[in-house]
């Protein structure tokens, strides 16, 4: 079965190797691997480690990591674009959730395990690379955690009000786009033949499954695996990812559209196939609003907080490299990098998500 680990994670767990182009690489030291400072953000210190996270998170899905990965002009504007909001959020003293985080860890690996045909085939790929369930968890609670925070440091500055939700949505719809997506799983037979009787034949067999799959309580993407007739079923889980209401063919829109995260739809028919689609999440219109003012919020914060930093590069290479807001900002800097060894996980590490 092909490798499903999520992207970000399998580059944490590979040997992070940049080819051509400017390249930071990882010193190795007698005691052992060690982490560099590449840069100074105002007052904090910016490690080789954080730039290696960011271009993790910059892959394509599905894409690992081969040959050269250069660092471009994009990757250091999300780094230190990520190092000042991450300032703004421990200036004011931005709290999150440990529950929050801890549930967002277990929903996430609970996704994971989805895509794979078998819990045992889950933990063999998890160990071919070398790592455990239990890592996997604290790397994905620091990464959870620090998203968490980033998305507060903005949310908090805006309100989205019910009477705004209501007329934006209407004003989409007239135009319409409605301002909802789907995250949708599909589930499908193939019709065996043509005429109304092939399609109810078609219904009936897709009737059954879903009863075993509510009597056997499966989890709905491994049911798809098994059962699905559609073409890559069993690589995928029929996950169709999250798709906008204009990314939705008008059947499959109409089929979906009142349902609520966890129903699955009636049969549609389209393509040669029967099929229905569950609902795993649903975007609302309320989102869909809040996420355009956020991002307005966020541009307009960070646009502020460019013009009063003040940065220092400590690799030469990366210079040339630097975003114009941020190369406005650059201040003359030490000529040799400081190496600082890469600390031992605590011991005394959150236990909420474990």
């Amino acid at each position: 079965m092909m490798n499903m680990i999520p992207t970000r994670y399998a580059v944490f767990l590979a040997a992070l190797v940049f080819g051509a182009g400017p390249t930071v690489t990882r010193a190795e030291q007698p005691g052992g691997m060690v982490d560099r400072v590449i840069a100074k953000l105002n007052d904090d210190i910016v490690m080789q480690s954080d730039l290696e996270e960011i271009i993790a998170d910059q892959l394509p899905p599905g894409e690992s990591m081969h040959g050269t990965l250069p660092v471009t002009s994009q990757t250091l504007g999300t780094l230190f674009d990520r190092t000042l909001l991450l300032q703004v959020a421990k200036r004011e003293m931005v709290k999150v959730s440990e529950d929050e985080i801890s549930k967002q860890v277990e929903q996430t690996v609970a996704a994971m395990k989805a895509r794979y045909a078998s819990e045992t085939e889950f933990l063999k790929d998890i160990a071919a690379h070398g790592s455990s369930v239990e890592k996997l968890k604290e790397d994905l609670y620091k990464k959870t955690s620090t998203d968490f925070k980033l998305f507060a440091a903005v949310a908090r500055r805006y309100t989205v009000t019910d009477t705004e939700v209501a007329k934006y949505e209407a004003e989409q719809r007239a135009q319409g786009h409605p301002p909802v997506a789907f995250r949708l799983r599909r589930l499908g037979v193939k019709l065996e033949g043509q005429g109304a009787g092939a399609e109810a034949r078609a219904k009936e067999k897709l009737r059954g499954i879903l009863d075993k799959i509510t009597a056997q309580k499966s989890n709905f993407g491994e049911a798809v695996m098994k059962y699905s007739e559609v073409p890559g079923s069993t690589e995928d889980g029929g996950d169709l990812g999250m798709l906008s209401a204009d990314k939705l063919s008008p059947q499959v829109f109409a089929a979906v559209d009142k349902l609520s995260v966890g129903e699955v739809s009636q049969p549609v028919v389209a393509a040669g196939f029967v099929s229905v689609f569950y609902v795993e999440g649903k975007r609302s219109a309320k989102s869909s609003l809040f996420d355009e003012r956020f991002h307005v919020e966020r541009q307009r914060l960070l646009e502020e907080m460019r013009r009063k930093a003040h940065l220092q590069v400590y690799d030469s290479k990366l210079v040339p490299f630097l975003p114009a807001d941020y190369a406005k900002r650059l201040e003359k800097a030490p000529a040799e990098p400081i190496v600082t060894p890469v600390p031992s996980p605590s011991p005394g590490a959150p236990k909420a998500h474990r």
